[in-house]
């Protein structure tokens, strides 16, 4: 109780403190801008295998719910073989919903396929996606159906003549023997791994070893079991080969370790604790596995505390046992001098750091330490320590006399130590003033005489009855208070026992506590959230480490190459240039040796010849000489000036930069959750990386987001964009209503409270606006159809005519007249657009179909006539083209068929009337993903036939529920997969899944859409729906 107030306010702070955040992203990403384009850094392995040719084994077994199921996936070539006999295949599996699987493990098997196990949770249908090499299988993913497991008698245990009367409890070993409680026999019936029958163990009785009904029976180990020995009130440890008795425990009664009608016995999952659920006394009661029960583990605690005493009295500060121990806000405990000293040597602006937890705690007024409370536990604990001593006969002092002896006892109602002679002093008013008392040497105490004399009351503080034990409580003063106080100090106060006054406030306290739990778990998740950030970003550093690396050796690679071939370049021009001045030089010195013969022969002809020979050769002389002379000198075919001129700067070099994420994800958010989210409509959420300090993030775009929704097979179009201001956005549709998960990843990390549920309601359809008809009479609008310009088209049934439409609902102009000639019509009922500029119109009484003019309203062309044959129509109620445009359908409606025809108007084929799926007056058709949607209007549903006209499925039945229909007349698929069915006999518009899955309706309470006629899409995603009795023509929403 005198604690009470500072737990409570350290609790209120803890619970109050903000959790720290991230200080730093782990995402950091070397980015290399030098590009070595021919660099070769080693050799690439490649896989034969060819993914799309590959198999999945064992997808047609029955899956059932809790069952392990097993997979081969057989990597093939495209040969058939298998490929991967070299082990290089790489095989990921991922199943939805994830969360609903359980033990998912991939296994390489010898012969290089694959074998995958999983267990599904619960019933239902799941994905399964499979990709070998990062490549999705061929109908990957694959849709498998989890049954409800059926549990099958496949036999019976084999009795062997054995008479079996009540059997009860069963349970088997890990080499799978039973042991069966016959408890109407009152025996243990035992067979061995087969089933068969192999001794009895017990009989009738109340001996060691016999049994009175026994009900449930747990194998201890292979050798021995526990039986619920009921009607006995006990619980039996048997041989399970020899019958022997080994022990038992409990007795009737409703005590600790008592029984009434013990039902069922278990071993604890760690195999340290019996389990005991006892019938008649409503309760589970825990044992050793010596059969001592546990009180609240209160024993076990106490052992616990006993064994390592003294490192709860130990000072973390100087490591030695308490000494005046005190107790700080932050709840922790040191010697007084040891918290003084640490606190003044270390206090920064009147504050000191706990030396445990680092808290930051306030330096006490006036240094006074001393004022600081005292742990009473801890004073406790350390007289439990000196009685620990005494046991081990150390000496303690007599409460009474203060003399010190080794053969001390206590008294644990008086709760003070005594001597040998103040034993004796006591014992002889034992019959007068302490009859009852328990004395007990402290040498014998037990773990349940340290826990009473852990919990001893302290003394009263007050002068003049310091010696007074507190007993109670004072509600008015919520002070602690003994029975001198209340006849002096606290005379018609409201006091209550302190023991009750505690048990109340330990209700309290351990419900605080149990919030400090909870945080601490957050805490803990925040721990691990910061060691995971630190492992990543030792990742990444060591990642961008190794990049810079190889950004390097690619630089220097390419530096080498480089070197390399200017080197080589050069050596070529050495070798041309050189070769060039030698052939030259020889040119040059074969033109000397020309003029020195010259020179000398001109010599030698003056001065050693004759005057003839002089003129004879004079003229072969001077030609010589005047060519000699007339020869131009060879130049210098090369230069010797070669120089290599750089361009690549080294300071100007850069081998990338690092890219970081300052991203705190905890405090990154996620808009648009509380948005109305609704079956089959586009939504949107933006998601915000922010920093710690609550900024955007994202202004490098650095950021990566992932985006998970469950079940995901539920949700279609779900891309993901970034925008310019960094933010991410991200668009799904919600097929069907129902709950969702959204799982979101920033850089790998997901978001606070993620994944994110939300809740998808069926859709609800408006009325936001209706078209403007400029006084136009609008007699009985029927079908409607708008073309990818926004232009609507609507047939006016009883108007006889098309009334046009702009994109903004404003009419336009009225096309055709009354009559059956070229392009005048009778009750036309449907209509639809060839192309932007030309339209089919359902000319129903004319029973053809014609092609107009949207813009002039001039006949185009036209076929049909009234009949039965190909060709021919009786009221042909609806027109279509199909998805790929190349047929022309319409719906036949008093023939009770759909015609197919080519875009000419020769007739294809028909389907729908006949078999027992055959339409009865259906009354209209869309094409949609290679199927015919037929609204059946008698038959009160929507049948759908593939693009052969094989019927597939049906959905809707007669009635005015959701999904129900009474007589389905127009309907449209939207780019969202959504099918709008005008429910014209309930006045609505209901909206399905392509399945055929209710997900929505019309909702408007002002307005009733009177036998809605037909329905189409407009390029926002708004509906235009035809009121045939309002004659009005309705936008919803």
């Amino acid at each position: 109780m005198q604690n009470r107030k500072n737990v409570e306010e350290r609790i209120e702070d803890l619970i109050k403190t903000t959790m720290p955040v991230l200080p730093v992203s782990s995402c950091v990403e070397f980015v290399t801008t030098c590009e070595p384009e021919s660099l070769s850094l080693g050799f690439t392995r490649f896989s034969e295998t060819d993914v799309q040719g590959s198999a999945v084994e064992g997808l047609d077994q029955n899956f059932q719910a809790g069952i392990e199921a097993e997979l081969l996936i057989c990597p093939k070539t495209s040969e058939g073989e298998i490929r991967n006999t070299q082990h290089t295949d790489r095989v990921e599996i991922h199943m939805d919903p994830a969360d609903q699987v359980r033990s998912l493990a991939t296994s390489e098997k010898e012969d290089g396929n694959f074998q995958a196990k999983f267990v599904a949770k619960v019933p239902g249908t799941y994905k399964m996606e499979v990709k070998i090499n990062g490549e999705k299988l061929a109908k990957s993913p694959f849709s498998i159906p989890v049954k409800v497991r059926e549990l099958n008698v496949v036999g019976k245990l084999d009795v062997q003549g054995e008479m079996l009367q009540g059997p009860a409890g069963i349970a088997v070993n890990s080499k799978g023997v039973f042991a069966v409680a016959d408890y109407e026999g009152h025996c243990i019936l035992v067979f061995d791994e087969t089933g068969k029958f192999v001794r009895k163990l017990g009989s009738y009785g109340d001996k060691n070893g016999q049994l009175n009904k026994p009900d449930d029976v747990t194998f201890l180990n292979d050798d021995e079991i526990l039986v619920a020995d009921q009607c006995n009130h006990r619980i039996q440890q048997l041989n399970v080969h020899t019958g022997n008795f080994v022990k038992s425990f409990g007795k009737k009664g409703s005590g600790d370790g008592e029984f009434k009608n013990p039902g069922s016995v278990c071993i604890t999952s760690d195999r340290r604790f019996i389990v005991v659920t006892e019938y008649s006394n409503s309760r589970i009661q825990v044992f050793t596995m010596d059969g001592e029960p546990l009180c609240f583990y209160l024993r076990f605690v106490m052992e616990s505390l006993l064994k390592n005493l003294k490192e709860h009295v130990t000072c973390s500060i100087c490591f030695d046992t308490y000494t005046k121990p005190k107790t700080i806000a932050c709840l922790h405990t040191f010697c007084c001098e040891c918290l003084e000293r640490h606190a003044l040597t270390s206090q920064k602006q009147g504050f000191y750091p706990c030396p445990e937890c680092q808290a930051q705690i306030g330096i006490p007024e006036g240094n006074r330490f001393d004022d600081l409370p005292s742990s009473f536990l801890h004073n406790s604990l350390l007289s439990l320590l000196a009685v620990r001593r005494s046991g081990e006969g150390k000496e303690i002092s007599c409460s009474t006399c203060q003399k010190k002896s080794a053969e001390i006892n206590y008294c644990f109602d008086c709760e003070k130590f005594m001597c040998p002679d103040c034993v004796k002093a006591h014992e002889v008013f034992r019959e007068t003033m302490f009859e009852g008392h328990k004395v007990t040497p402290v040498q014998q105490f037990q773990a349940g005489d340290y826990e009473a004399l852990l919990k001893r009351q302290s003394f009263c503080s007050e002068n003049y009855h310091k010696k007074d034990v507190i007993r109670f409580f004072c509600v008015d003063c919520q002070r602690c208070v003994c029975q001198v106080c209340i006849a002096t100090d606290h005379k018609s106060h409201d006091v209550v026992p302190l023991e009750k006054a505690a048990d109340d406030e330990k209700v309290n306290i351990i419900a605080r506590a149990q919030l400090v739990k909870g945080k601490k778990e957050a805490c803990r998740g925040v721990i691990r959230e910061f060691e995971r950030t630190e492992l990543e970003l030792e990742t990444s550093i060591t990642t961008a480490k190794r990049q810079v690396s190889q950004a390097t050796e690619q630089m220097i690679g390419k530096l080498r190459q480089l070197e390399c071939e200017a080197i080589s370049a050069l050596e070529k021009t050495r070798v041309s240039r050189i070769e060039k001045l030698h052939s030259g030089k020889t040119s040059v010195v074969s033109f000397e040796k020309q003029l020195d013969q010259a020179f000398e022969f001109s010599n030698n002809l003056v001065e050693r010849s004759s005057s003839s020979d002089i003129m004879q050769n004079k003229k072969n002389v001077e030609e010589r000489i005047e060519d000699l002379i007339k020869t131009t000198m060879p130049a210098l075919p090369a230069s010797s000036c070669v120089e290599f001129v750089t361009t690549c700067k080294p300071e100007s070099l850069s081998l990338g930069f690092t890219k970081f994420s300052e991203t705190d994800v905890q405090g990154s958010a996620v808009e648009g959750l509380d948005q109305n989210f609704q079956a089959g409509v586009e939504a949107e959420l933006l998601i915000c990386p922010k920093t710690s300090e609550g900024e955007i993030s994202n202004t490098q775009h650095t950021d990566r987001v992932e985006i998970h929704i469950n079940p995901a097979d539920q949700v279609r179009s779900l891309v993901t964009s970034e925008k310019e201001d960094g933010n991410f956005q991200a668009k799904f549709v919600a097929k069907v209503p129902g709950p969702y998960k959204i799982e979101l990843k920033i850089n790998g990390q997901k978001l606070a409270k993620s994944p994110f549920s939300i809740l998808v309601k069926a859709r609800e359809l408006n009325v936001v606006g209706k078209l403007d008809f400029q006084v136009e009479m609008l007699q009985a609008p029927a079908g409607i159809a708008v073309n990818s310009k926004g232009v609507i088209a609507m047939a006016d049934l009883d108007g006889h005519c098309i009334l046009v439409f702009n994109k903004t609902g404003k009419f336009v102009r009225k096309i055709g007249s009354y009559g059956d000639e070229e392009g005048q019509l009778k009750n036309p009922v449907d209509v639809t657009f060839v192309n932007d500029d030309e339209i089919l119109v359902a000319d129903e009484c004319n029973h053809r179909i014609q092609q107009l003019n949207v813009q002039t309203g001039n006949f185009v062309k036209s076929f049909g006539k009234k009949g039965s044959g190909d060709g021919e129509f009786k009221n042909p109620a609806s027109v279509c083209i199909t998805s790929d445009g190349r047929f022309i359908v319409v719906v036949d409606f008093n023939n009770s068929r759909i015609q197919v025809f080519t875009m000419d108007g020769e007739p294809v084929f028909k389907f729908g009337n006949s078999g027992p799926e055959r339409l009865d007056h259906p009354l209209s058709c869309v094409c949609y993903e290679e199927k015919f949607i037929v609204t059946d209007r008698d038959n009160n549903c929507v049948k759908v036939f593939d693009e052969r006209g094989q019927f597939l499925y049906k959905f809707g039945e007669k009635g005015n529920g959701n999904g129900q229909l009474n007589q389905p007349y127009g309907l449209c698929v939207d780019k969202h997969n959504n099918v709008f069915i005008c429910d014209e006999g309930n006045n609505r518009v209901q909206q399905f899944t392509l399945e055929g899955t209710f997900t929505g309706k019309t909702v408007s309470a002002n307005i009733q859409c009177e036998r809605p006629w037909s329905v189409t899409t407009m390029l926002d995603d708004r509906i235009l729906v035809t009121g045939f009795h309002g004659k009005e023509v309705y936008i919803f929403k």
